[in-house]
């Protein structure tokens, strides 16, 4: 088929192999039986409402899609770079930077939903604009919204964003706390620097977004309190000595350290400057 993206369009029996070959195939039920809509990748039951589920549905979900690969791509690599850079500042040891229980759930439960919910219902412009410009349905011709320059322009700016946890974290809290000379542990740095990271993916995420609701946004803030109330509930003793004993007390000294919250609060701001000059420009 070359390099053409293929649609096809049936409504009977002698149509599957048709809509099977095609990349993506659309059953229409009329009279001649389901075969049609049984092989098809989507069904309509009358030809008038192909032409939203093409221009309106077929675009916005070509750029959900789009955004929500790149996002997730762009969530887990920066979370990789900031350990890296604990990696290479300690000559790759073997040392695990952050705590077991944090990255366990840091896709299952602290980050995704958030996306899910915000690229399900996101548009750029609405279903009247689409009717009346049709021309705005070439951008995924044009592959103006997922393409190589894009791919590696997210690449870029996870990687710059975890460097900037890691370094910021690190150096922020370097240092004693008190007149006996101690410092902060390994497990209060790294979590601090996970704690910017869900901090900093929150932002880039209401960033990129251009359809704000209360869904989104309710989903969002959601998300980040629960994934506060996870830190103290799982660092309450009786837990954390069964899931990690090491990290026992330390969320409670995270929150009374006046250095940590201004890493929590300053940290992702410096990370998404990048961010946001480009979306000014």
């Amino acid at each position: 088929m070359g390099p053409w993206i293929t649609l096809s369009v049936g409504d009977g029996a002698n149509d599957v192999p048709m809509i099977t070959e095609a990349h993506i195939g659309i059953g229409i039920r009329g009279k001649e039986g389901t075969q049609a809509i049984r092989s098809a990748d989507y069904a309509v039951s009358q030809f008038m409402y192909l032409l939203r589920m093409i221009l309106v549905h077929g675009r916005w979900g070509y750029r959900r899609i789009s955004w929500l690969v790149l996002y997730y791509f762009y969530k887990n690599i920066i979370l990789a770079f900031t350990e890296l850079g604990f990696a290479y500042e300690n000559g790759f040891s073997g040392q695990i930077y952050f705590p077991d229980l944090l990255p366990t759930m840091y896709n299952a439960v602290w980050t995704s939903w958030q996306c899910l919910f915000a690229y399900t219902i996101e548009q750029d412009v609405n279903d009247h604009f689409v009717f009346r410009y049709p021309v705005v349905f070439k951008a995924g011709q044009l592959e103006a919204y997922f393409n190589i320059k894009i791919f590696w322009r997210w690449i870029i700016f996870s990687i710059w964003h975890g460097v900037v946890t890691y370094y910021g974290c690190t150096y922020g809290l370097s240092g004693p706390i008190d007149f006996e000379g101690k410092t902060y542990s390994h497990w209060f740095i790294s979590m601090t620097a996970f704690t910017c990271v869900i901090h900093i993916i929150m932002l880039k995420l209401f960033l990129e977004t251009v359809y704000w609701n209360w869904i989104s946004t309710g989903t969002g803030i959601f998300c980040l309190s629960f994934y506060y109330f996870c830190l103290f509930f799982l660092n309450y003793p009786t837990l954390s000595i069964i899931v990690q004993p090491q990290i026992t007390g330390d969320v409670m000294l995270i929150f009374q350290s006046t250095k940590a919250w201004i890493c929590i609060l300053v940290i992702p701001l410096i990370a998404l400057i990048p961010d946001v000059t480009y979306t000014m420009f």
